[in-house]
């Protein structure tokens, strides 16, 4: 009996010591971001607008600022990806939204971001479906790039975007 005891101590010490190094390779994994500088700790804000990444311009964080009265401006990102300069020529309404003829084509620069808020010429939006909450379909048609087609959610002038001038759609 005393012999049986013996051996199965020293089954224990042999599992435990070949256990040892396993445990001394996992335990430093198990802390992996859980510190206060953790990614999971961090304040997360989507974002409002779309992105379309597909072809050689990128929209990014696009969205129609509207005001009460069914007016909007088009705000958002566009980034030319091509080694060639482009150009956003129009942007095409459907349903019951008006988007008129930009007062010229906007240049894109290749690998440039163009922030659309910040140009002198905004690209104005209206109809009675440019209302805070909803959708309106746009499409961009550039020179060069594929036409980008999209349902572009309409945010409230407020907030981040209170500063945004509205100018009603004429055309």
């Amino acid at each position: 009996m005393q012999q049986f005891f013996r051996r199965s101590r020293r089954i224990r010490m042999a599992a435990a010591a070949s256990a040892l190094p396993l445990l001394a390779g996992v335990a430093p994994l198990a802390g992996c971001a859980a510190n206060f500088d953790s990614q999971l700790l961090q304040p997360y804000n989507q974002a409002v607008g779309i992105n379309e990444r597909d072809g050689g311009v990128l929209a990014l964080d696009v969205a129609v600022v509207a005001d009460e009265s069914g007016n909007g401006t088009l705000v958002g990102a566009l980034v030319n990806k091509t080694a060639d300069i482009d150009q956003l020529l129009t942007v095409n309404a459907g349903g019951r939204v008006t988007a008129p003829d930009l007062a010229e084509p906007i240049t894109l620069d290749p690998e440039t971001l163009v922030q659309l808020a910040e140009l002198p010429n905004t690209v104005s939006i209206s109809g009675p479906d440019v209302q805070p909450g909803m959708t309106v379909p746009l499409t961009l048609q550039f020179t060069n790039a594929q036409p980008i087609e999209a349902q572009v959610p309409v945010v409230a002038q407020e907030g981040t975007y209170a500063e945004i001038s509205i100018e009603p759609a004429e055309g």
